[in-house]
């Protein structure tokens, strides 16, 4: 068993916090060795040709490749993040208590130490970010910081071809779409248009596979705990 972080954006964060996000998507993208022309090179999982995702009884995954002159097929296994039954906790921006500036004299909880962009109800506050003077990014989080920890609980491949209306719902993704009266059109964006949105925005249109993590919520004690007994 593994804990490891994952850095999130805030939207995500409000997410989580209002129960809507049941899983994680990371991109495929580390190299591979291709045989092309007779000579060995790098390329990523997204330029595959003819990709196949294969899923072992052991739940090993593999991609099968077709050499593009003919005559070679390679067998590529590629090993996710996280298994079924790591942690994963969320890194989010965050900022200390003594770098705010208590300007709406809102009362302070004893023995608080951090600050987040939303509480702990997933609702962002003007008074906070206004009196925050300096928020820290993500990736600066320390561990004893966290709020949010999750156990996976399974672990897929899937292109984001495949990425279905409900798959971005459970990803946290809410649909702005308004129907037409008959039922055959909409405008705004639906929960899928605004994950592939997201997508070429953080991983860019290359990256096509990715690993999906499912996630169940647990407590920080819970957490702990599993760390320590692995320890």
């Amino acid at each position: 068993m593994k804990i490891k972080g994952e850095l999130f954006s805030t939207d995500m964060v409000k997410a989580f916090l209002d129960n809507r996000k049941s899983r994680t998507n990371r991109p495929i993208k580390d190299g591979i060795t291709v045989l092309e022309k007779e000579k060995m090179y790098v390329r990523s999982y997204a330029e595959l040709v003819d990709p196949k995702v294969l899923n072992d009884a052991n739940g090993n995954f593999f991609f099968t490749q077709q050499h593009p002159e003919g005559g070679y097929t390679f067998t590529i296994e590629c090993k996710p993040k996280y298994q079924p039954g790591d942690i994963m906790y969320v890194r989010e921006t965050w900022a200390k208590i003594e770098d705010f500036k208590n300007y709406a004299d809102v009362e302070i909880e004893d023995g608080l130490k951090y600050l987040f962009k939303c509480d702990d109800d997933g609702k962002e506050h003007t008074f906070v970010d206004a009196g925050v003077q300096r928020w820290h990014p993500s990736i600066h989080m320390p561990h004893e910081a966290v709020r949010l920890f999750f156990r996976v609980t399974d672990v897929k491949v899937q292109n984001i071809a495949d990425m279905t209306e409900q798959d971005a719902v459970d990803d946290g993704f809410v649909s702005g779409a308004v129907f037409t009266f008959d039922g055959t059109d909409y405008t705004g964006l639906c929960a899928r248009d605004q994950f592939m949105e997201y997508w070429a925005k953080q991983y860019g249109a290359k990256l096509t596979w990715m690993w999906v993590y499912y996630l169940e919520k647990i407590s920080r004690e819970e957490a702990l705990k599993d760390e320590s007994a692995e320890n």
